[in-house]
């Protein structure tokens, strides 16, 4: 059964993370970091949150950097400046602040920055966050040999 947003006509997203797993939390100030990975594919991933308001909602939107992206987010010349502007203005408000609050934008940049290297150096993502939820027999018409596979998910 498809899962409908409040109010909305279109189907919830798919968990992209989950916090309940995590290998670290920084934090500084009002702000939280929390690495994890991504469900959909184990990729580390830093999720920047409000330290007063953590992250409780399925339907909330937390801010996200993700391994493949976090060369963006370093100084120039490597990191990318119109990319880094553009995120931390849509980062503004999830976060509670405006997004012509250059100090907060700062700070949130500050904090990505100083933990990157936390992001690189994150290992792959536990096999104890997936549980196998379904077998699959699978008969060769040709040669009747029968291959089983287990699917596993984020559980």
């Amino acid at each position: 059964m498809t899962q409908l947003l409040p109010g909305l006509a279109q189907p919830a997203p798919k968990l992209a993370i989950d916090l309940n797993h995590v290998a670290w939390v920084v934090t500084k100030g009002d702000l939280t970091a929390r690495f994890t990975w991504m469900i959909t594919n184990g990729e580390p991933c830093m999720v920047i949150l409000p330290t007063s308001m953590p992250y409780k909602s399925e339907y909330s939107r937390p801010c996200i950097v993700t391994l493949n992206q976090a060369f963006r987010w370093a100084e120039p010349p490597i990191g990318d400046p119109v990319f880094i502007k553009d995120m931390l203005e849509e980062f503004a408000t999830p976060l509670g602040f405006g997004k012509h609050d250059n100090k907060r934008k700062n700070r949130v940049l500050a904090l990505i920055r100083d933990n990157l290297d936390i992001l690189i150096e994150m290992p792959p993502l536990p096999d104890d966050s997936r549980e196998v939820v379904a077998d699959v027999l699978h008969r060769d018409h040709d040669t009747g040999k029968i291959t089983h596979r287990e699917i596993t998910d984020h559980v």
